[in-house]
Order: structure tokens, then sequence, then C-alpha cells
């Protein structure tokens, strides 16, 4: 069995916080690590900026060793197709 971890980032976590959590997340053992693709709050008003979720497996990639890194979803509605390409 594999277990992964999805983190809903886009409410007003840090870029600081989220390289911990990919850290950890990856020293604790978990198969992989997922980001919502999200810009707007999920509930209520959105606290304070939102962080983008491919920037964030960039991130992730670079503070983790053997966890799988991805998105739940990758939204073509704001983001143009070059930059979901690569």
């Amino acid at each position: 069995m594999k277990i992964g971890l999805l983190i809903e980032a886009q409410q007003d976590l840090d870029w600081d916080m989220w390289r911990n959590v990919a850290k950890s997340a990856d020293e604790l053992g978990f198969d992989s690590l997922w980001r919502s693709d999200h810009l707007v709050a999920l509930y209520g008003q959105m606290p304070g900026a939102a962080s983008d979720a491919l920037l964030s497996l960039a991130i992730a990639a670079e503070v983790t060793d053997r966890i799988e890194l991805g998105t739940m979803v990758a939204s073509v509605t704001f983001r143009h197709p070059s930059a979901l390409a690569r």
C-alpha cells in the first residue's frame, strides 16, 4: 500500500512552511505529496496570497530526496498549455 499526502496550500501556506511540509513528508516515509492548483479560497475569504502549485513542486523537489510530487489538477483555464507541458 502506498500513502500520499494532499495539501490545500492556497489557504495562505507560505514558502518556508511549504518547504517544511515537503521535507517532513519525505522524511516520514510518505510515498507522494500532492498539491491542489487553486488560486481562490475553498471556503471563506482568502487570508493571504495563493501559492502557485507548479512553483511549489519545484520548491518541494529542492528539499526532498525520494517522494513523488504532483498536482491533483493542473487547470488549463488559467495556465498556458506550454507552461503545463514543461
